[in-house]
């Protein structure tokens, strides 16, 4: 049985009165809900929507989704988040501001439970609930630092900028100025109207960008690898796809390549609040959001934490914190052996040790097949991990595009960063 969330009316209760009491609850709070799901068939590349899904619809831009009404699609909400990690306000509320001034811009998941079953060798099913069924397991992103359970999680609603503690600003034109100094240094912020940050001359690396994170305030981290795998989890089940720029949009992937950092400014999905959908203009040069998170493909690549890659074998941090690259022992344990050649996406990751993530072991896939989106690889030595794609990937963007090519010390003007908690 999955680790579950106890809150205080159940402290004093042991066995089934305090598991039929956590399900009454979660009932009384969501109604008579069960479990949703998708069954996915390699050899035909069909989903098939399965339990409580049979016969939902979901679509972007503020089409017809029943799983706007549906836990925890519905919960997820952009909200300024104070640095003490206490919502100063939603997005409707009177007092929500894009600008940083009440908070950084964040979306708030509430805390799901989820199982992945291998079938056999051609066929996945992939299940979430609110509820702690028999089978299913929290999922990992929603621990803490010491691994205790949450009742919800935070991801940066815009891609990732810096406030520069030395002029009390933010530096919105991506100014190569930041400070890196731990604990006393800048900070990655999530405001909309500024241009996302990057290494185009300064040293923003993964390990710099998770100083940046971790100045912010305790708990705050970058965005990290159970973050990312519970928002793919997220998105496969809802839209019974793996192809996000089919279903919400291409996003900021048709640009030249340029010189310098030529990301968009952040905000062009404000007004769709909390809905999935691209912003007003041309497909593949206006942002894209899935559920409030801006970007999440697309427009600039962003550093992932929480997974270090040797030699193509994947090793995932235990915990949600503590991250260090180059890592691949303590809190880091192997967890799969990928591909070994780029290509698009095309089987992913699972079996009993590691059933949460989505990564490549085959890349044979196009971009209309598959997991749609394409997989870099270095197949000798240590790299870390970006995600999602940048203003030039075209149709190998995407929510299940990964590059584990470069080392730690690496930096870019192609690659920024995004605040999680």
């Amino acid at each position: 049985m999955g680790r579950q969330i106890i809150n205080n009316s159940t402290q004093g209760e042991t066995g089934g009165s305090a598991r039929a009491k956590i399900n009454a609850n979660f009932e009384e709070l969501y109604g008579n809900i069960s479990t949703y799901g998708t069954r996915y068939t390699l050899s035909t590349d069909t989903h098939t929507r399965i339990a409580n899904s049979i016969g939902k619809v979901a679509n972007a831009d503020g089409g017809a989704n029943d799983f706007n009404s549906i836990m925890p699609w519905a919960g997820m909400r952009r909200c300024n988040l104070a640095d003490d990690l206490n919502i100063n306000a939603y997005y409707g509320d009177a007092n929500y501001i894009k600008d940083g001034t009440n908070g950084q811009c964040m979306v708030e998941v509430p805390a799901f439970y989820y199982k992945r079953s291998y079938i056999d060798a051609d066929t996945i099913e992939n299940y979430i609930s609110m509820l702690p069924l028999a089978g299913y397991e929290l999922h990992p992103w929603f621990h803490d630092e010491n691994g205790l359970p949450v009742s919800k999680k935070y991801i940066s609603a815009y891609e990732g900028s810096i406030y520069d503690k030395s002029s009390n600003a933010y530096l919105a034109a991506d100014e190569q100025i930041a400070d890196f100094t731990p604990a006393v240094g800048d900070v990655l912020s999530s405001i909309a109207g500024v241009k996302p940050a990057s290494g185009l001359t300064q040293d923003l690396t993964i390990v710099n960008s998770r100083i940046l994170a971790n100045n912010r305030g305790t708990k705050w981290q970058q965005q990290y690898f159970d973050a990312v795998s519970a928002i793919e989890l997220l998105f496969s089940v809802e839209y019974a796809s793996f192809d996000t720029q089919g279903k919400i949009g291409q996003g900021v992937v048709n640009f030249d390549s340029g010189v310098g950092n030529e990301s968009i400014i952040t905000g062009g999905t404000s007004s769709l609040g909390n809905l999935s959908g691209s912003a007003s203009g041309t497909d593949g040069i206006v942002s894209i959001s899935y559920r409030g998170i801006e970007n999440l493909w697309g427009n600039i690549w962003g550093w992932v934490d929480g997974i270090n890659i040797n030699n193509n074998i994947a090793y995932i941090s235990k915990l949600n914190a503590s991250f260090e690259s180059d890592t691949f022992t303590g809190n880091y344990e192997e967890k799969a052996t990928l591909a070994n050649s780029n290509g698009y996406f095309s089987k992913s990751t699972l079996d009993y040790n590691f059933d949460h993530g989505f990564l490549p072991i085959q890349a044979t896939g196009t971009s209309t097949t598959k997991y749609y989106d394409y997989y870099y690889q270095n197949s000798v030595g240590a790299s870390v991990a970006q995600f999602g794609g940048r203003w030039g990937g075209g149709s190998g963007a995407g929510a299940f595009c990964w590059y584990l090519y470069y080392g730690s010390s690496t930096r870019s003007r192609t690659i920024g960063a995004r605040l999680c908690v």
